[in-house]
């Protein structure tokens, strides 16, 4: 199956953009819609072909020859608030140096698109609001672009001390979005989401015991 990447995509996203750094203070009230078979399309391409799949074993080919069959169920129950999301695989990877292993979800590459495909529209309005001098987490930035500003800092004026700070084992559990975007309704995902995300093995038993709130 060979399916190109549409234009419509990027001028959706740039759509978002335009609004979101004319109109700092606007809040977007719904954004399911710009999650479309496009997004979703380019989203599952830009995953490695040889990502490791999740629980339900399909992997990125099998994801791409059978888009046409998932995409638009998965789409349909985003935007009638009725999409939950799989189990998440939890593996364990070997830290550097350390006798600890850090954990690590896979989820299901179906499922990684569509995050990719909200974490997009995400980005779209939250570029706007980053100051020049952010790195984290953003599309196209890492830690080699702070150092590279930073080196040019320390040699371009005279800076008195650098403070580097480590948060240890840090739980990402809740990302605070400032009141720019809506609660996760908005975005079709219904109650029960927060258990299906959940990283277990044992899932039958834990489902029951898991939390059905966001």
């Amino acid at each position: 199956m060979q399916r190109e990447e549409s234009p419509a995509m990027a001028d959706g996203l740039e759509r978002i953009a335009a609004k979101a750094r004319s109109e700092a203070k606007t809040r977007f009230t719904s954004l399911a819609h710009h999650l479309t078979p496009e997004l979703l399309w380019g989203s599952l391409c830009h995953i490695p072909r040889n990502s490791a799949p999740g629980v339900d074993g399909e992997t990125v080919a099998q994801a791409r020859e059978g888009f046409p069959l998932w995409a638009e169920p998965m789409l349909g129950a985003v935007h009638r608030q009725g999409y939950r999301p799989p189990v998440v695989r939890r593996v364990y990877i070997p830290k550097p140096g350390k006798q600890e292993k850090r954990p690590l979800g896979v989820p299901c590459v179906a499922d990684r698109a569509l995050q990719r495909a909200t974490a997009a529209v995400l980005s779209a309005i939250y570029e706007q609001d980053f100051l020049p001098c952010s790195f984290g987490g953003r599309p196209g930035l890492g830690a080699h672009h702070a150092l590279a500003t930073l080196n040019e800092l320390i040699a371009g004026k005279k800076v008195g001390w650098v403070l580097e700070a480590d948060l240890r084992n840090y739980p990402v559990r809740r990302l605070i979005l400032n009141g720019r975007v809506p609660s996760a309704p908005a975005w079709g995902v219904g109650p029960g989401a927060g258990a299906g995300r959940r990283h277990n093995q044992r899932v039958s038993r834990n489902r029951s015991r898991a939390s059905s709130g966001r």
